[in-house]
């Protein structure tokens, strides 16, 4: 006698309907899932001085949903300064620094340079940038961009206490965020991007 069985077809839509929830919860989320993400694309044009010291240029805020999470932070940043358009840029050191609320993360020890103010916390530093005059326009109406990528696993929090990501700066002569040395009229924008992701 033969026996036959047969198996109710399995419909996911269907099975997906009768959760009780519009979405999936992050806690059901799988390992290494993007939980959420806070952005900030910055357009202003901004003129920093001289500092001696780290200074924020932007950030952005993220609230983890999770203790245990990670962090994916990624950063462009379009500058200029002004001896770009020099045959020497000596005297125009620039650092670029990665924070978590006041700690530095994303730091090269290797980076050991400095003009008489140590600052070895950079992710990127120079104490001759880019500069040249050879051409009609001494290179005055474009910017220069750096950019980091950095997965932050140690930023362990509780649930809900807002933790920020920023870029910071100490330059020896000026830094131009977003603009050309010559105008207002050349230049780029920056952004910070941070994904919260599930460990």
């Amino acid at each position: 006698m033969t026996v036959r069985i047969t198996k109710p077809e399995f419909n996911l839509r269907e099975k997906l309907s009768e959760l009780d929830y519009g979405q999936v919860p992050y806690e059901k989320m799988p390992v290494g899932s993007v939980i959420q993400v806070q952005h900030n694309y910055v357009t202003a044009q901004t003129v920093y001085g001289a500092t001696t010291s780290a200074t924020e240029v932007f950030g952005v805020d993220i609230s983890p949903k999770s203790r245990t999470s990670s962090f994916l932070v990624t950063v462009h940043v379009s500058y200029s300064h002004s001896y770009l358009g020099s045959d020497n840029a000596d005297h125009a050191d620039i650092f670029l620094f990665l924070k978590r609320d006041d700690n530095y993360i994303g730091v090269n020890s290797n980076l050991t340079r400095s003009f008489g103010y140590t600052n070895n916390n950079a992710w990127y530093k120079t104490d001759v940038p880019f500069s040249n005059d050879s051409v009609q326009h001494n290179w005055a109406y474009d910017t220069m961009a750096q950019d980091i990528e950095l997965l932050d696993e140690s930023a362990a929090s509780s649930n809900g206490a807002t933790l920020r990501y920023s870029l910071f700066m100490m330059c020896q002569n000026n830094f131009e965020l977003n603009r050309a040395q010559q105008n207002t009229g050349n230049g780029a924008t920056s952004f910070i991007t941070v994904m919260e992701i599930k460990t």
